[in-house]
């Protein structure tokens, strides 16, 4: 394993990177590493693991598609109609995006893709407000990794997010993330310590119902089964 010295035979870390990949998992963490509260590093899956593991094509493929969705966001550009690939932070942090494709400058709106005129910011976006006005009126919570709305269902209020490229850990209650990939310290060191301020299980609180519909919104997981 990358960064650690755990070895694991090849039948085992394949079920493990396979059970992984079809969570939409990434990065694939050493499964020893990853409950340690004591480790400040964690190994991890690596390109060259992945080569060792008798994975399908079809899974090296995802591999790889998570992989890059930690860095790059794909949308199609309104403009010109083709698929554009925007750096993850600038998704997450820019209203408005710029199509640099070859033969496109289009400058639309990143929730509602309405193409802008000129380099006017006085856009208001109905979108968003009808999201944010459905996700409020019924409890619902955006992903603090990747600001994906999030409805659940069952279960505690430790979340994962399932998005790809994401893997985001956060508190339903709060909506403050607990755990990520960049985090050093172990989740299991930082899930109490975040619910000792939060109810973990709280049987009280509405849960949204099923078949609720509400725009871009994906159902979220308790983390704990």
């Amino acid at each position: 394993m990358m960064n650690c010295e755990h070895s694991f035979c090849r039948d085992c870390m394949t079920g493990h990177v396979r059970s992984q990949l079809e969570e939409n998992l990434y990065p694939i963490i050493c499964p020893v590493c990853f409950p340690d509260p004591e480790r400040t590093t964690r190994g991890f899956v690596d390109d060259f693991v992945l080569e060792e593991l008798d994975l399908t094509q079809k899974e090296a493929d995802k591999f790889q598609d998570l992989q890059l969705a930690t860095v790059i966001v794909k949308i199609d550009c309104p403009g010109c109609k083709q698929v554009l690939m925007v750096a993850r932070e600038d998704y997450l942090n820019e209203p408005f995006i710029t199509c640099n494709l070859p033969g496109c400058s289009s400058r639309f709106c990143r929730a509602c893709l309405v193409v802008m005129e000129g380099q006017s910011d006085e856009h208001t976006c109905k979108v968003d407000e009808e999201l944010d006005a459905l996700m409020k009126a019924n409890g619902w919570r955006y992903c603090p990794g990747c600001r994906t709305p999030i409805l659940k269902e069952s279960g505690c209020n430790h979340m994962t997010c399932k998005t790809p490229g994401c893997s985001t850990h956060f508190c339903y209650v709060c909506g403050d993330s607990i755990w990520d990939a960049t985090s050093l310290e172990s989740l299991h060191t930082l899930l109490p310590a975040h619910y000792r301020n939060c109810n973990q299980f709280d049987p009280d609180r509405p849960v949204a119902p099923r078949g609720a519909r509400g725009a871009r919104r994906r159902r979220g997981e308790c983390a704990i089964q």
